[in-house]
């Protein structure tokens, strides 16, 4: 599973209260308009999947968890990037009740 691959939750697990919902995001940032566009409708979708009852509905193990959507990059986010669309996401997510992180895969 990927950001590309739209209708698809890409990893759901579980730590302590809380129920990760991952978004593996494996393309680079040569294209930065298109590549936040895609990922503010994966996140939609991750949104939507939360709110409409089907992550529980399909994960019991989520009732009563805080969720976190995290994002996991390949490829180093551009800082600017990070601070003014990170700020931006957190603040919508926190309006539905969800946290967010985002960061880069270590290698």
């Amino acid at each position: 599973m990927a950001i590309t691959d739209l209708g698809q939750i890409d990893n759901i697990n579980f730590a302590d209260d809380k129920c990760f919902l991952t978004i593996a995001d494996q393309l680079n940032w040569d294209d930065e308009l298109a590549h936040l566009e895609l990922l503010e409708k994966k996140l939609m979708e991750y949104v939507l999947f939360v709110k409409s009852g089907e992550l529980v509905e399909t994960n019991l193990l989520a009732m009563g968890k805080q969720i976190v959507i995290k994002v996991v990059s390949r490829f180093e986010i551009p800082q600017e990037i990070f601070l003014k669309a990170s700020n931006q996401i957190s603040a919508g997510l926190k309006e539905n009740k969800i946290q967010f992180e985002w960061g880069a895969l270590r290698s």
